[in-house]
């Protein structure tokens, strides 16, 4: 029976297509209706909502921008005021930092009470009258803070903004004025128009806006001072009397004149946005309700399947037969449903028509893809797998499993992105071929496939997908690259050996050379041809050495042995020159005789043995006069031995005077650093502080690197005998790491074995080479940990080999990077795009150290997974009669100070000023009275002069102008009132020298520069 003859009762579509159609569709307009219109009105509350709390952040963060660059202004004011010299340099050194620490600024000058400016960054207008500039005469009545204005003086130095507008400016400036109150001059600060624009686009980048927002900021009369690119309007009035032009906006304002401190702009925020933009949500919804609708309907068809389940039980059974139907069972698809007179009847039927053509074509294809002689696979138009060869497996290296319908590049994720685009091209109708491609399979292996792409065609003449066709060829190209490989190696091998090669073929009696040969035979320049024959080259030979040649030849014809000779030949130009030959005769393939071999010219040998027998006598007069050069030259390396002895001792002297140079400005900027630190209560000033603190004190410890290596090098560096406490030393490094190991998220963690608690060693030189190595481990690492252990290399009876390992999860180091890392100067990475800075001293410090504690340093790594640096130290146990220094409790050393000392009198002798200053805070923050004494004569006089009373201790500088600290030590020791009182130097100069010099001098302790305060307390409280 026809489809055609079924009647409409029997049509499971006529029966139940009307009704849900008409069901669903109701339903769907009714809840579209309403929930549009809901979506709508909260749309657009929210955005607006939204809009204003932009605007108002902005409006805030501007604000607060502008009272943070007011308080800085001030701040470097106030310090420049309470400064004592002024330099040129100094002031514009503070000017770089200050806009170092914040980008905004674009320019910082300041002037004297004329308007000139002395000093500003860059050198930018120095010199230059700026009295006539609204900010000179506005400081001088308070703080002024001006509207934005364009770059006037400064213009011809700033680079126009990216669309050729010129360069704006905001400034803050501040009238500096002396303690008496008379005007110094003004410092002002430009601050760049773009931190508006940063800003703003901060603000926007936390929002989460369906489309952009346009923001506008007006100054207090309504014109523009920002505002989007193509707007026409300059002011907020100009914008309010635009036409529409059918384009509705959302406004929002937000103005500024919370702002206090004397901030107050009077700007004002707008932010706006389009209506339609903020509206695409809800018609995004409309088409979700429309999808929804459709649901709905399906919904309805569902319910329906459910009571007309008796209708529809048919199709049911019908699915299932056809879902458990296998077609590789080899039995016809014949299910129950075929005897039926209805769709159902006529479906099953025809399904079991196609089951039974669609599994002929099955076999077929398949047939042919397993014996196609080429790897094979074909893919569909989505790039699925419809079919692969095993050979494709094979090539390829895939997995036997089942890939019909899974994804081509699942399959083979490390597929170049190039194969992509070929695909397309195949998919687009494209015939793609190659003669030979080389390949990386999954295990890493290499071939070269010869392959072919191209389309496969439905029965519509539509294209289906593509077929790819492949051929290992690897084999083939291997060989091939290893013959030329090796020919190019022959070819080169003779170049540079210069060894000249020819082929004889004995039947035919032709010769063949390579050009090599030529020139030995001095054919090249000489313009004759390349013998062509055998007995061509035998005309070249010496006539004398014609007949031994020809012998030697024929004997290796007979014995089929290499033969070497050595013959005469005469060149074009008539020379004559000395040959050695290596010939041997094989048969080739085609069954001729060839003979083989190479020539190399030696005359030049031939003539030196000759030369050698001639100059035995030269050589005997030479080594009578080398005898003569050396002893002169042991007289001029004993010279060159005391330059560089005196060059060494010059560089000690120069890193001395290097060191001392540094560190007393160090001492000034870290000491000042503190004290402000301490007293400041504005967080903002004092992590500032605390930033510039730190600063300092990486340099002393670069500066302290440098000259540890310049002792070490020099052979000067001794070491201390001291008890040694093992997990104190751990523990102290962790507390110095862990600040910087926790704001990167690092796990920071130790490990000591069960070690001798009695050690002696160098606890100072320890901690360092340890402090060496868990920084560098916490500074290259990003996540994970560091830990740190501590054991026993090695144990005897006198002493312990302990070894200290740190091992980090960081990147790794390369082989061979790690080879060089504990050379001086090295670094792992050397490039002027540094992530991490250093001197590269840290290392090579460290091994060096190691080494002269009986030890030794060095690393594993391996890339991607971590690196283990480690030291070891040979440290001594304590004897029975071995004693070691008491042990001073140091905990809250400037508490025990005031309540022990106070009021005590201290001379601090010292000619720099700014020292003075730091060293006076100081004392005077213990409670201690602080006399002065510019040099060692002011001392010794003070110490002289019985009726101001006696001193109960003196520190002491080193270099100081008419009288140094040494001198000065040794007079006042000749006094009855300096025998006892404690001397103590604090100077800049840090070598071990320096120190044993104050001590011979009668010092009793010494202090380096920058000052330590924990250990300028605990120093005063042990000699006090």
């Amino acid at each position: 029976m026809s489809q055609r003859s079924l009647s409409p009762t029997r049509s499971l579509r006529a029966r139940f297509a009307v009704l849900m159609g008409l069901a669903g569709l109701l339903f769907g307009v009714i809840i579209t209706g309403v929930l549009e219109w809901r979506l709508e009105s909260f749309t657009f509350d929210a955005q607006h909502r939204a809009l204003k709390l932009a605007a108002n952040e902005i409006s805030l963060q501007l604000a607060k921008d502008l009272r943070a660059r007011r308080r800085e202004i001030v701040l470097a004011a106030r310090l420049l005021e309470q400064s004592q010299h002024r330099s040129e340099s100094s002031v514009r050194d503070l000017l770089e930092s200050l806009r170092r620490e914040q980008s905004s600024y674009a320019w910082i000058g300041l002037t004297d009470p004329r308007g000139i400016v002395l000093g500003a960054t860059d050198g930018l207008l120095e010199g230059q009258d700026t009295s006539a500039r609204p900010w000179f005469a506005g400081a001088q009545q308070g703080v002024y803070l001006g509207d934005p204005h364009e770059a006037k003086l400064l213009a011809r130095y700033m680079p126009a903004e990216p669309d050729s507008t010129p360069v704006r400016f905001v400034d803050v400036a501040v009238a500096m004025r002396d303690s008496d109150g008379q005007f110094l001059g003004v410092l002002c600060a430009h601050l760049h128009w773009s931190w508006v624009t940063k800003v703003i686009s901060n603000v926007v980048a936390e929002l989460e806006s369906p489309s952009a927002i346009e923001f506008f900021v007006a100054d207090r009369e309504g014109a523009f001072l920002l505002a989007p690119d193509g707007i026409a309007a300059r002011s907020l009035d100009e914008l309010d009397a635009m036409p529409s032009h059918g384009a509705e906006f959302l406004t929002a304002r937000a103005s500024a004149s919370e702002a206090t401190d004397g901030t107050n702009l009077g700007w004002i925020l707008v932010a706006r946005q389009p209506l339609a933009d903020i509206m695409a949500p809800v018609e995004r919804v409309r088409a979700f309700m429309l999808m929804l609708a459709v649901a709905i309907a399906a919904a309805f068809v569902w319910l329906t399947w459910i009571i007309s389940k008796r209708v529809v039980g048919p199709v049911t059974t019908f699915v299932a037969q056809a879902s458990r139907f296998s077609p590789e069972a080899g039995v016809p698809f014949s299910p129950a449903a075929s005897a039926r007179q209805d769709e159902v009847g006529v479906l099953a039927r025809a399904m079991s028509g196609l089951v039974e053509k669609l599994r002929s074509h099955a076999n077929q294809n398949q047939l042919f893809v397993e014996h196609a002689p080429v790897p094979l696979a074909v893919f569909d138009k989505q790039m699925r797998y419809v079919t692969a060869s095993h050979r494709w497996l094979d090539t390829f290296g895939i997995a036997a499993e089942e890939l019909t319908g899974r994804l081509c590049y699942d399959v083979s994720p490390e597929m170049a992105d190039r194969w992509r685009e070929l695909h397309q091209r195949g998919l687009r109708g494209e015939v793609l071929t190659s003669s030979g491609e080389r390949f990386t399979r999954k295990d890493g292996s290499t071939q070269w496939l010869r392959w072919e792409l191209r389309p496969w065609l439905t029965p519509d003449r539509s294209i289906g997908g593509i077929a790819v066709f492949a051929e290992d060829i690897t084999s083939r190209v291997d060989a091939e690259t290893a013959r030329t490989m090796t020919e190019r190696r022959l070819r080169l091998a003779a170049e540079v050996a210069q060894i000249g090669i020819f082929d004889w073929d004995v039947a035919q009696g032709q010769l063949m050379w390579t050009p090599e040969l030529e020139c030995i035979y001095g054919r090249e320049d000489s313009g004759c041809p390349q013998p062509g024959s055998f007995e061509d080259w035998v005309k070249q030979l010496h006539p004398d050495d014609v007949a031994e040649t020809r012998a030697r030849l024929d004997l290796t014809l007979a014995s089929d042995k290499t033969i070497e000779h050595s013959c005469r030949i005469v060149r074009p130009s008539g020379e004559v020159r000395w040959v050695a030959a290596r010939f041997q005769a094989f048969r080739a393939e085609d069954g001729s005789v060839h003979v083989v071999g190479v020539n190399i010219d030696t005359t030049y040998q031939k003539l030196l043995e000759l030369e050698l027998r001639d100059n035995e006598k030269v050589l005997r007069e030479f080594n009578a006069r080398l005898e003569q050069q050396v002893v002169a030259q042991t007289q001029e390396i004993r010279s060159a031995k005391e330059l560089a002895v005196a060059a060494n001792e010059a560089k000690s002297s120069f890193l001395a005077n290097m060191s001392h140079e540094i560190r007393t400005p160090m001492n000034a900027i870290i000491g000042f650093s503190g004290l402000i630190r301490r007293k400041t209560k504005e967080r903002d000033t004092a992590e500032k502080l605390s930033r510039i603190e730190i600063a300092g004190k990486h340099l002393l410890g670069i500066i302290n690197d440098v000259l540890d290596f310049s002792k070490i090098e020099a052979g000067k560096l001794t070491l201390a005998s001291a008890p040694v406490s093992l997990p104190g030393l751990v523990e102290s490094v962790c507390a110095m790491q862990s600040e910087a190991a926790s704001a990167k998220g690092i796990r920071l963690s130790s490990d000591l074995d069960d070690l001798p608690r009695a050690l002696f060693g160098d606890s100072t030189r320890l901690s360092q080479s340890l402090l060496n190595l868990v920084g560098n481990a916490v500074k290259f690492t990003q996540t994970g940990s560091v830990h740190i252990r501590v054991s026993a290399a090695a144990d005897d009876r006198d002493s312990v080999l302990v070894r200290f390992e740190v091992t980090d999860t960081g990147a790794g180091i390369p082989p061979e990077t790690l080879a060089r890392l504990f050379s001086p100067f090295e670094q792992a990475d050397a490039s002027t795009v540094r992530n991490f800075g250093g001197t590269g001293l840290g290392l090579a410090i460290t091994r060096r150290l190691a080494r002269l504690m009986g030890g030794d340093a060095g690393a594993d790594s391996t890339p991607g997974e971590g690196s283990t640096f480690w030291f070891s130290a040979r440290l001594k146990k304590k004897s029975a009669n071995s004693e070691g220094p008491e042990e001073v409790p140091q905990a809250d050393v400037a508490g025990q100070l005031r309540r022990q000392h106070a009021d005590k009198r201290i001379l601090l002798v010292e000619d720099d000023p700014v020292n003075r200053m730091v060293a006076a805070e100081l004392l005077g923050d213990v409670g201690l009275s602080c006399e002065i004494a510019r040099n060692g004569e002011e001392a010794l006089d003070r110490v002289r002069d019985s009726r101001r009373g006696a001193v109960d201790l003196l520190l002491m500088d080193m270099q100081m102008p008419k009288l140094d600290g040494i001198e000065a030590t040794r007079l006042i020791r000749r006094l009855t009132a300096g025998t006892s009182v404690p001397i103590v130097a604090m100077t800049a100069n840090a070598f071990d020298d320096d120190r044993e010099r104050c001590i011979q001098a009668g010092m009793n302790d010494f202090i380096s520069k920058p000052i330590d305060e924990e250990r300028l307390y605990a120093t005063l409280l042990k000699w006090l």
